[in-house]
């Protein structure tokens, strides 16, 4: 996470104390949640956030985040330096703790001159990285893209990267996005090690193919989910589809089965929310947000269930897991 505390807890730390306004931090409790095995702050003189989390095989936690700072620590890293000289321009922040948190294994910013957050990183059965997030930045590094240029600069679009394990080197790195605005909040894979993203556009000409709905359920500037499946290479889509309806849709968690199946949660404002065999199958209140929970088929291109999950107040769902059985 982050934080601004002078007296945050620190064990064993690469970094014992706030650099800047806002560090990112990073803590390791006990299985008994009763003790700090190690607790760190990573930051510059600026801001810099952590906004997702996973573990390599070693035990190693990788975060990834935004930073703000000129002086965010480096090491190893594949970009050494912010891709800005302006002040509160963010540039993704990657970064890999050794096991016992006291030191940096790698750690780079990634970015251009234009804001660009990192809100999921995942490894895949490689122990290859994937970012997705959002970038607004017309230079963000990419390669072998399925997009090659930024489609608004005034907003910004999806990224989805991939880089080697040591995040030395790019694999591919993408825009994904329409006229308006777009923003990755998740990331999973299927069997095959196809990359899928989950989150928001505000766009109408957001790109589909192969989509279970082929347009924003409302209007310009209300967004709708959308949900992406990339191919290995990253250049080319195996399907991208809108969901949502004539009101507001956010998308925030996903996850895919053993059977490639999505599973994404988010909230919605819509009473035309496609739902189907629901548990909940209307909005709890009207002018008042539920959560929902809906499961794409394999294809991208149908659903098999979808559902409201709310009460008479606002509800919004942030995530996701899938238990055994795919409960």
């Amino acid at each position: 996470g982050y934080g601004e505390s002078d007296d945050f807890p620190t064990v064993n730390p690469y970094q014992a104390a706030r650099a800047g306004m806002e560090d990112l931090f990073v803590s390791l409790f006990s299985s008994s949640g009763s003790a700090l095995v190690c607790s760190t702050y990573v930051g510059g003189e600026s801001n810099d956030r952590g906004q997702a989390i996973v573990f390599d095989s070693l035990g190693r936690a990788l975060v990834a985040g935004r930073t703000s700072s000129n002086g965010y620590p480096t090491a190893n890293p594949y970009q050494a330096s912010r891709g800005s000289s302006g002040d509160y321009i963010n540039n993704v922040a990657l970064t890999k703790i050794s096991a016992s948190g006291s030191a940096l294994v790698f750690s780079t910013y990634l970015g251009g001159d234009g804001s660009s957050d990192a809100w999921a990183v995942a490894l895949d059965s490689a122990d290859a990285l994937y970012l997705t997030g959002m970038t607004a930045a017309p230079d963000f590094p990419t390669l072998n893209p399925y997009q090659a240029s930024l489609a608004s600069p005034s907003y910004g679009d999806i990224f989805l990267a991939k880089l080697t394990t040591d995040a030395s080197a790019l694999l591919f790195s993408t825009y994904l996005g329409g006229s308006i605005e777009e923003i990755a909040y998740d990331l999973d894979f299927d069997s095959a090690g196809q990359a899928c993203i989950f989150g928001n556009t505000f766009s109408l000409d957001f790109p589909t193919l192969n989509p279970y709905q082929a347009s924003n359920g409302g209007a310009e500037w209300i967004e709708d989910a959308i949900l992406a499946k990339f191919s290995t290479s990253g250049s080319a889509l195996i399907y991208s589809t809108f969901l949502g309806g004539a009101d507001h849709d956010y998308g925030r968690g996903l996850r895919i089965d053993s059977e490639g199946r999505a599973f994404v949660a988010g909230w919605t404002l819509s009473s035309d929310f496609p739902t189907r065999d629901g548990f909940q199958p209307s909005l709890a209140s009207a002018g008042k947000e539920d959560a929902y929970l809906t499961v794409f088929a394999a294809s991208g291109s149908a659903v098999s269930y979808s559902t409201y999950f709310g009460g008479s107040q606002v509800e919004y769902g942030l995530g996701l897991r899938i238990g055994s059985g795919n409960d």
